[in-house]
């Protein structure tokens, strides 16, 4: 059996998923996007302090569907409630090892992941956290700490320091 239609709309007269006949399919209802989503990056220099709790500065966007990151306080705060997936990777700049090397991921400040390492010849941290969202003041952010002894600075690159997230369900 074969079922074609243009057009999927549920009671109300609400497309959620059309064909435009050539194969393009849209999908009409958010609650079936993975949106809102973002990725940010460091770009350049940002100093860590040795055992200090330090937020990552980011500086770049490279997508912010919702325009709900914001680059002064380098938080994420989706207007949009649900549960989304944030991934986070940071690096350090140094080849000085360190016996613990840090990054947490802060959901209203309080710390709800920390990935950890020992820096010797590693010095980049990543870490997946999958958490619900209220959509109006929930907001998330990162931190690192490292203990080399002296202040040292991020590896200020685009695919090493880097945080992005996405909703997947409301």
């Amino acid at each position: 059996s074969i079922l074609r239609v243009d057009d999927l709309q549920d009671s109300g007269g609400n497309s959620y998923l059309s064909s435009n006949g050539s194969g393009t399919v849209t999908v009409g209802n958010s609650a079936l996007k993975n949106t809102p989503y973002f990725r940010v990056y460091r770009d350049g220099v940002q100093s860590l302090a040795n055992n200090t709790r330090t937020t990552i500065q980011w500086n770049t966007e490279t997508v912010d569907s919702g325009n709900y990151f914001d680059l002064t306080t380098y938080r994420y705060t989706p207007l949009v409630a649900g549960y989304y997936l944030f991934s986070c990777a940071i690096k350090l700049d140094t080849a000085t090892d360190s016996n613990n090397f840090v990054m947490y991921i802060r959901k209203n400040g309080t710390e709800v992941l920390e990935t950890s390492t020992n820096s010797e010849y590693y010095n980049s941290t990543f870490g997946t956290l999958l958490i619900h969202m209220n959509g109006t003041t929930d907001y998330v952010d990162v931190a690192g700490n490292q203990n080399t002894g002296g202040a040292v600075n991020l590896d200020g690159t685009d695919k090493k320091t880097f945080f992005h997230g996405s909703r997947l369900k409301s």
